[in-house]
Formats: structure tokens, C-alpha cells, sequence
């Protein structure tokens, strides 16, 4: 019998040269939709349509996922992606300042702690011309607060040119010279832990566009090895759910444009192997 059982993987291909952009195998379902619409000549006392002539043909497909990759958010979204390779010391990435510039004067330093760094957000807030304090926007990566109520972990600090040791944290703060910071002025950055590589990725920018890419769908092998698949030449996502829920994983589902694409003449293609 030639059936279609199960689901095993889809990989996303750049449209252009067919090179694989991001495979995905916690997959929970795709599903193709053709639908047409015609037009009909009616007439006299007939009941029933006399003739029709399609005029249009409407096509997509939908699925479901379990897993975020970087390069199928990056599609889907028009994002742009930063990839910081892992170190074994970690790393102080994306510092930038809120308000103001005196975060431009800030040194973020790693101590010889590398142990005690915590990965996340972190955020500096000038008290006055040598004074701050330091916020970790969460607890998840451990460590203590001298404030629970605002995320404070260092109370109001001294800034001068010599470093400052956040205890038990792993990092280090000092003035670039004679400090001459504005109250009120903030800088944010992020750390990454030793040994782990960073990623992230930017939505949303003027600049974004929505690419074009290819996509096969492969069924589930079966015990007689037949194979099935689905191959989409041309299609496009316009957008991508993300969503954060309670003792479980995280479940995607979007709807893909298929378009016909001229250097194939067609739309897709359905393959078996038995």
C-alpha cells in the first residue's frame, strides 16, 4: 500500500543554490492545502453549473515544530543573527549604553573567577559622578542580591581606576580614568559563561527583509523502507510564534506561501521510494 506514516524532519534550503539553511527534526506535523476557485457559466433553466474554468489555484502549507534554531528563527522572522564562538574564560558581549554616555567610561572586566560568572543580562546605573550600582535582571544562573526586590547584587559601589570585584560573579568594575560619570545614566551587557557560544538575534530593524527559500518534508522511513517526501521549490514566512510555557516545551506552528517558481515550472514535488 503506498501510504504516507509519520513525520521525521524538514530542512529549510536557500532558494538559490540549494544549500541546506536549517534542519529541524522535532517536528510535529506539516500539512499541504491546494484549493481552487472557478469560474462558472450559468444559464437558461439549468440547475447545475453548464461548464467552469479555474481561474486560481491557492496553495500553502503549515507545521508544527518543537525546536528554536537560530537559522529557521532567522528565516521566518527576518532577523539578523550574531553568533560569539565559546570561550574558556568567557566573555562581556554587547555592552551598550541606555542613557546618557557614561557608560562609555565603564570598564567590564572579567576576574580571575571565571567559574563564578553568571550568563544573562546585567544592567549599570550611575548614582553619581563616581558611584553606581549593578542589576542582574535574574537569579537563574545562581548567585546572591543585596536587594531581591530590585535585582540590585552590589548596593551602591565607589568607582576609580581600580577594579571593583562583584563577589561571586566573576566580573570586575572600574573607571576609565578620573571618574566624571552623570547620575542617571545607564549602560546595559550581557555575559556569557565559559565554555558556552552565544547567540542572538536582532527582529525587527528597517533594514529587515523576508528571503525566499526552499523546504522538504520527509514522512517517517517506513519498515518496508519506503521513503516519502515533499519538496517545496519556492515559499515564504511572514513571522513565528514564540512562546514560553510552564514545565514544557515550546511549540511552533506557521503557514508557508508556496509560489510557483519559473526556473522549475512548478510548484512542488511529491517523491516516493518503494
Amino acid at each position: 500500500m503506498k501510504t504516507i506514516y509519520g513525520i521525521h524532519s524538514m530542512v529549510l534550503l536557500d532558494y538559490l543554490t540549494h544549500a541546506p539553511v536549517s534542519y529541524l527534526k522535532a517536528i510535529g506535523g506539516a500539512n499541504l492545502e491546494l484549493s481552487g476557485e472557478s469560474v462558472q457559466l450559468e444559464g437558461g433553466s439549468a440547475l447545475y453549473p453548464l461548464d467552469s474554468e479555474i481561474v486560481k489555484i491557492s496553495s500553502k502549507t503549515s507545521f508544527t515544530a518543537r525546536e528554536y534554531p537560530l537559522s529557521a528563527m532567522e528565516q521566518m522572522l527576518g532577523g539578523s543573527k550574531t553568533i560569539y564562538p565559546a570561550s574558556p574564560l568567557g566573555q562581556v558581549v554587547d555592552k551598550m549604553n541606555l542613557t546618557g554616555a557614561s557608560g562609555d567610561n565603564l570598564v567590564i572586566s572579567l576576574n580571575d573567577a571565571s567559574e563564578d560568572l553568571k550568563g544573562g543580562e546585567y544592567a549599570f546605573i550611575f548614582t553619581d559622578v563616581d558611584k553606581g550600582k549593578l542589576y542582574a535582571m535574574s537569579d537563574i544562573g545562581g548567585g546572591s542580591f543585596e536587594d531581591s526586590e530590585n535585582l540590585d547584587i552590589t548596593g551602591e559601589i565607589i568607582l576609580s581606576d581600580t577594579e571593583f570585584d562583584v563577589t561571586g560573579y566573576g566580573i570586575a568594575l572600574a573607571s576609565q580614568g578620573i571618574p566624571n560619570f552623570v547620575s542617571g545614566d545607564s549602560c546595559k551587557f550581557r555575559i556569557i559563561e565559559p565554555d558556552k557560544t552565544g547567540e542572538k538575534l536582532k527582529v525587527g530593524a528597517l533594514s529587515s527583509t523576508f528571503k525566499e527559500f526552499g523546504a522538504l518534508v520527509y514522512a517517517q522511513k517506513r519498515g518496508t523502507n519506503q521513503i516519502v517526501y515533499i519538496e517545496l521549490f519556492r515559499v515564504k514566512v511572514y513571522g513565528m510564534p514564540i512562546s514560553f510555557e510552564e514545565k514544557k516545551f515550546s511549540e511552533w506552528q506557521v503557514d508557508m506561501e508556496l509560489l510557483y517558481d519559473d526556473k522549475r515550472d512548478g510548484v512542488f514535488e511529491f517523491v516516493r521510494q518503494y
